[in-house]
């Protein structure tokens, strides 16, 4: 900024004002700084600027490994939202998707984006039943965070995913209104809140609605396809099922998989309903009904909150918030 005052025959505060955004300067001079700052390639520090306004301009971002393409949408809705607000994104990954060998990772990563000094942080929680002591540090720096996917009961912080008890509830509707009878429910089990609400849902839809129809329910022990585990359990389950309900695609693979060993068609002898509109991955190339969760706009949603908890600068301030987004039936015929 020294040099740049020299060639302009100005004070570094008046350029300091100009190149800032802060301050009203005449148009021919504001014009003329920066011109001469991009023929010098400036570029502001953004640590300086952070030490004397308190923020640094960096948001952190927690997913799991590998991404996956609803991970990756979710990512793009949030980067998206805050490419347009000079807000930089430090995205850091949890390996693998639960368990104590994950909690103790995204600790590490948590920490980590403490001491980056960031803004906010976006989390895909490793634990659903984590404890206000699980967060104490972002607990003690206010430092505002937004979980998004899997729901924090226990702890004070603004909430955005899938209405998945509603999305359970419509399988279930589909599913009836073909006039099916003996119906499957494929599970992760209930230690993860979007297996246990849209389980909820559907077995509340199914009950309150129709006594004369079967539902028996298969409890994976977690999202992967677990092709054996299911065409074990239909091949010894002593009568045919006619409809089934998979709370993910990953499981849905796996159930289409297992239905072709055993020579049984999709749709005709068996109506199959996934979630997750994960599409012709892992070799699948056989696209099934499933439901579009919308995840560019819980990335973009999420951004959304949480930068309204920045600029309030006092997270007690603002109720907790919860978002959940609706998903949307893709019917590809099954």
């Amino acid at each position: 900024m020294k040099v740049i005052a020299e060639e302009v025959g100005l004070s570094m505060m008046t350029v300091s004002r100009v190149l800032s955004g802060n301050g009203k300067v005449a148009p021919a001079t504001a014009q003329k700084i920066h011109e001469v700052a991009e023929r010098l390639k400036y570029r502001p520090n953004r640590l300086v600027r952070a030490m004397r306004i308190g923020r640094s301009g960096l948001i952190g971002v927690v997913m799991p490994t590998g991404l996956g393409s609803f991970y990756s949408r979710v990512l793009s809705g949030v980067h998206d939202y805050f490419a347009e607000r000079d807000t930089s994104i430090l995205l850091s990954q949890v390996h693998g998707d639960q368990g104590e060998g994950a909690i103790e990772d995204e600790l590490k990563v948590i920490h980590r984006l403490i001491e980056m000094r960031v803004d906010g942080i976006i989390l895909r929680p490793a634990n659903d039943e984590a404890t206000p002591h699980y967060f104490e540090e972002i607990l003690d720096r206010g430092i505002p965070m937004v979980a998004l996917d899997r729901y924090l009961p226990s702890f004070p912080c603004d909430f955005v995913g899938t209405d998945d008890l509603a999305g359970g509830e419509e399988a279930a509707s589909l599913l009836l209104a073909r006039g099916l009878k003996n119906l499957l429910l494929v599970t992760a089990g209930d230690k993860v809140g979007t297996s246990r609400d849209r389980a909820a849902g559907f077995r509340n839809h199914v009950k309150s609605s129709r006594a004369d129809v079967s539902l028996d329910t298969l409890v994976c022990p977690n999202f992967a396809p677990n092709e054996d585990l299911i065409h074990a359990y239909l091949s010894a389950l002593g009568k045919p099922v006619d409809g089934i309900f998979a709370i993910s695609d990953n499981l849905g693979i796996g159930c289409f998989r297992a239905l072709r060993k055993l020579n049984r068609r999709i749709p005709e002898d068996v109506a199959l309903v996934g979630f997750g509109a994960v599409g012709t991955s892992d070799g699948y190339a056989f696209p099934f009904s499933t439901f579009d969760q919308h995840p560019e706009l819980i990335g973009k949603s999420a951004g959304e909150l949480l930068a309204k908890r920045i600029a309030n600068n006092a997270r007690k301030a603002l109720p907790k918030q919860t978002v959940r987004i609706h998903a949307s039936f893709l019917d590809r015929g099954t």
